[in-house]
């Protein structure tokens, strides 16, 4: 009957609100950093260049971790960041594997293929909009493409 729907209706309306009101949404403050890129170019300041565009090299940031990693491979590597301005700093790269604990790296070689040569690395923000990001250390420019 319409009275028996109202009701049932109501009452999922309830429960809906009382289990989304229980949930807290974590928000972030990276702005454009957020996402995942794809790694297609890598500058060695001096030395030449490398095309990664058929690559499957890809960074991926939310909150203040950061993961890279190689979707041919099943690859997946985790970092925590911190960004603010035109700084980015990537620390404590762990193989992603929650079975065994992430295990901090300590051995970088696995992860330089990425641009990333230290277990804390610093970047200047060259470029960073809705599409683009370029970061530039000592040694390298990475360029990316928003995924």
């Amino acid at each position: 009957t319409k009275m028996k729907a109202k009701i049932i209706i109501i009452f999922l309306a309830l429960s809906l609100m009382t289990t989304l009101g229980g949930c807290e949404f974590e928000t972030s403050d990276n702005g454009d950093l957020d996402g995942m890129w794809h790694l297609e170019r890598v500058d060695t300041l001096g030395h030449g260049s490398l095309n990664y565009k058929e690559k499957h090299l890809y960074w991926s940031f939310q909150n203040n971790l950061m993961q890279t990693n190689n979707t041919e491979k099943a690859e997946f590597f985790i970092y925590r960041f911190s960004h603010a301005g035109d700084s980015l700093i990537i620390t404590e790269p762990r193989i992603s594997d929650r079975d065994l604990g992430d295990t901090l790296l300590i051995d970088i070689s696995p992860i330089s293929k990425y641009g990333i040569n230290s277990t804390r690395e610093s970047f200047y923000i060259e470029r960073l909009n809705g599409s683009d990001l370029v970061l530039d250390n000592k040694w390298l420019r990475l360029v990316f493409r928003k995924f």
